[in-house]
């Protein structure tokens, strides 16, 4: 597993944080 520099896996982190909360109201909105 190769490791990243910090601030390229800070930046895939907030990255993925936001896909989250932008996916997951939408999938509870198609759930309702």
């Amino acid at each position: 597993m190769n490791k990243l520099p910090a601030h390229l896996s800070r930046q895939n982190c907030k990255i993925a944080s936001t896909n989250l909360s932008e996916i997951i109201p939408r999938r509870a909105a198609v759930l309702k």
